[in-house]
């Protein structure tokens, strides 16, 4: 059995070092376990200022061969993943993040769920060291994806396995705004959890900023079918509080002699009405800038070289 290891690179020189030592340490356990087990490791280097081949090049490892991709520009994390899917041969492929957040010790968690039958294992946290704001918001995007997308675990997950056959129907999914998590889940292949705790960082800052954190959640919030019913949901809130105020207006000028005096009811009411068309106008061009985006067929990365790194 082939076992790859895909990993996000990034500017993380000052930890991939520690992250593959103590991956090598685990393996030696795995392999003993699992006699006919390979590892490659895949470092994917998402446009990183300095090439991360002579960091490489000096790690020690007796349980894995190394592989270095090299993408042409930074494309992102996300992207990053998918160039490492397209990379991988084995028979199912991990994805682990370069920052030492993820403990080695869940790959004989993740191998074992493989070996029992399940084509996709994902690992939930049971934690989170994560700052309350950033906890904050991830806590209130995840309610709302999780009404989008019911499939989504209560807690988010970042270290995943996937089968071969599971790998390959990610590749054949298209479109250029990916929601990772939701395409991981969609392939079904008897999904399964596993729990654990996400450390700290070893060092440094993480590199996913709010920005590309919100573009992740409206990637997954706009490619649901769910999203169009939400707007209808709105709309029919927004159509039902109009007809009762218009009731109550014709209520009180017949029944009662008066009417709400001045315009200021009429302008909460247009206003109203003009806010929520902007809304749904803007949502809608972002529909129409995908489809444009999408019929260009850009390449969601771009892979420079790839290389086998000797020991």
């Amino acid at each position: 059995m082939q076992l790859d290891i895909v990993i996000p690179y990034f500017n993380n020189s000052s930890t991939i070092g520690a992250v593959l030592a103590e991956i090598d340490e685990e393996l030696g356990l795995l392999v003993k376990a699992h006699t006919s087990l390979n590892v490659v490791v895949i470092i994917v280097d998402d446009g990183s200022k300095l090439s991360p081949e002579r960091v490489l090049v000096g790690v020690n490892r007796k349980h894995f061969s190394l592989r270095l991709v090299s993408l042409s520009r930074n494309f992102g994390q996300l992207a990053a993943i998918y160039a490492g899917y397209a990379s991988s041969l084995g028979d199912a492929t991990v994805v682990m993040s370069a920052d030492g957040q993820d403990p080695a010790s869940v790959l004989h968690l993740l191998v074992q769920e493989f070996l029992d039958g399940h084509g996709v294992v994902i690992g939930v946290r049971n934690s989170n060291t994560d700052p309350i704001s950033r906890r904050l918001t991830s806590a209130v995007s995840l309610k709302i994806i999780r009404s989008v997308v019911p499939q989504m675990p209560t807690t988010w997950f970042d270290i995943s396995l996937v089968s071969k056959a599971a790998r390959d129907q990610i590749l054949l999914m298209e479109g250029r705004y990916r929601f990772t998590q939701g395409d991981i889940l969609d392939v079904g292949f008897q999904p399964t959890q596993i729990g654990y705790d996400r450390r700290r960082r070893l060092s440094g800052r993480s590199g996913y900023s709010f920005s590309r954190r919100f573009e992740n959640f409206r990637n997954c919030v706009l490619e649901t079918e769910y999203f169009p019913r939400l707007f209808g949901r709105l709309g029919a809130v927004v159509l039902t509080f109009s007809a009762s105020y218009s009731i109550w207006i014709f209520i009180s000028f017949f029944l009662f002699g008066g009417s709400p005096n001045g315009w200021s009811p009429l302008m909460i009411v247009a206003l109203v009405t003009l806010g929520l068309n902007l809304f749904v106008s803007s949502i809608l061009m972002q529909f129409v800038w995908r489809i444009y985006s999408t019929t260009q067929r850009k390449p969601l990365f771009i892979i420079q070289a790839s290389k086998e790194l000797g020991t």
